[in-house]
Formats: structure tokens, sequence, C-alpha cells
């Protein structure tokens, strides 16, 4: 799955992965947490094991973009209408 997610992204699974803190790494990061958690059904704890977080690591990065989506940020949302039906493999 990260692996789809990452190239969707144009990014790399060990971006997403490693502990870099560049806003716009961390908001893919934060975008693939939702998608985990709003799509395909994940608890903080599965998806915190994935990436190598803490569970309220992952409840803070859903959290902080559901923030961004709910005022309109622009690339907040452009970043989940690309992956927003992306499938669980």
């Amino acid at each position: 799955m990260i692996h789809k997610y990452a190239e969707l992204m144009g990014v790399t699974p060990e971006q997403i992965i490693e502990k870099n803190k560049k806003p716009e790494i961390a908001e893919i990061r934060f975008v693939y947490y939702k998608l985990r958690y709003d799509k395909h059904v994940r608890n903080y704890s599965k998806i915190a094991r994935e990436v190598n977080r803490t569970p309220s690591s992952i409840m803070h990065g859903v959290k902080r973009i559901n923030e961004l989506l709910s005022i309109g940020d622009k690339e907040a949302h452009r970043k989940w209408n690309k992956v927003k039906d992306l499938r669980d493999v």
C-alpha cells in the first residue's frame, strides 16, 4: 500500500517513514495516515506499526490534515483528492 501511495504522491516510501519534518513531506505523511484510518479501517496502533511511529503521532497527523481540509487548504485538498479512492492492497 505505501509503495503505491508514495508513487502517486511523487515521494519514496522511505520519505514517508523516515523522521523527516519538512512541511511538504509531513503533509504527505499525514494524508497517508488519514487514508489508512478513514478509508482502510486501520486503527492508530496498526498505522503506527506500519510507519514506525507512536499511535499519538498518527492521531496528531490525522487531526492536522483534517484541520487543513476543514479550512479549505487547497494543497491539502489536492493531495487528498489524488489518493482518497486508493484501494487497500
